[in-house]
Formats: C-alpha cells, sequence, structure tokens
C-alpha cells in the first residue's frame, strides 16, 4: 500500500468487509468508538467541572447533527480518533497523578501509545500528540520551560509538510 495520508483504522475497519462481507460491520466499529468516547469525555470533564455540567457537556456533544451524521449515516474515523485521542488524554491525566515512578512510566507509554495510533488514523492527531507534549512538558519544565519547548515543537511541526513535497 501507498498513500501519503495515515490509514491504519481504515485497514482495520476493512477486517469488518473482509470476513463478513457486510458494510454494517465497519459502521458498527465506528458507532461503538462514538458511544465509548461519551464516558471518557465524560471523566475528563468531571476532573474540571461539575458531574451535572459534565454530563450536560456529554449530552450535547452527543446531540449535535454533526455528530449523528458521523455516527449512522456515513462511516468515517472522526470518533474513532476522538475515542483513541480522549484515551491517551486519560492515559496522561494518570501520568500526572501517579505518584510511583513505575506507573508514571506505565501510563506515560500508554499515552504515548494512544496518541502515536490517533496520528497514524489521520494528520490532525498532531494535535492529540501536541496536547500530550504540552502536558507532559507542562508537568516536567513547570510553566515557561514548556512553553518554550511546546512552541519549539510546533515550529519543527509545522515542517512536516515538506516531507509529502517532491
Amino acid at each position: 500500500l501507498f498513500g501519503q495520508y495515515p490509514y491504519a483504522f481504515s485497514l482495520i475497519q476493512s477486517m469488518g468487509l473482509i470476513l463478513f462481507n457486510k458494510l454494517s460491520v465497519a459502521k458498527l466499529m465506528v458507532f461503538m468508538s462514538s458511544v465509548f468516547s461519551l464516558p471518557l469525555f465524560y471523566t475528563l470533564l468531571k476532573r474540571y467541572v461539575s458531574s451535572s455540567l459534565a454530563w450536560l457537556a456529554t449530552a450535547t456533544l452527543y446531540s449535535i447533527p454533526l455528530v449523528y451524521i458521523h455516527q449512522y449515516l456515513q462511516v468515517k474515523d472522526e470518533f474513532v480518533l476522538v475515542f483513541i485521542g480522549l484515551l491517551g488524554l486519560l492515559a496522561a491525566h494518570f501520568y500526572l497523578d501517579a505518584r510511583v515512578k513505575k506507573q508514571q512510566l506505565k501510563w506515560l507509554f500508554l499515552a504515548g501509545l494512544f496518541a502515536g495510533f490517533s496520528f497514524s488514523i489521520k494528520i490532525t492527531g498532531a494535535f492529540w500528540l501536541a496536547t500530550l507534549a504540552f502536558m507532559v512538558f507542562t508537568r516536567l519544565f513547570k510553566t515557561y520551560g514548556s512553553l518554550f519547548i511546546t512552541g519549539a515543537l510546533f515550529f519543527v511541526f509545522s515542517f512536516f509538510h515538506l516531507a509529502f513535497l517532491d
């Protein structure tokens, strides 16, 4: 396979068509990722706002028409990207909360794994990588060092498009 865009989940999704010869299995993968992303979204929101506001925001997210279109009508991988990205952010939060070094390394590894997989789903997964990097650098270098390093990473990421030019 050759392509300039990532297609990791598309390969996983095509297994539904190959094994069962039904498009509904591929749609089910996307639908289940959207359903599984709701508790993750609520869990992350509950850390910062009240429980009732977190429920309201989760219900609002799920009732947006664009979410409906990407869940039921079209087989898109946007909600898979959201699901994997939220798993990465939750793992990053567990990394920041962990006190034992071995636990920190485990959560940091999982956060990096999920962020890398989100980048392999769509190129916009680089924003999950940047968010994860900002969270980790904030923890390691406090405020000003993390801003400098994150700015340097954005500068480096801005030249990634040059790799795709012939």
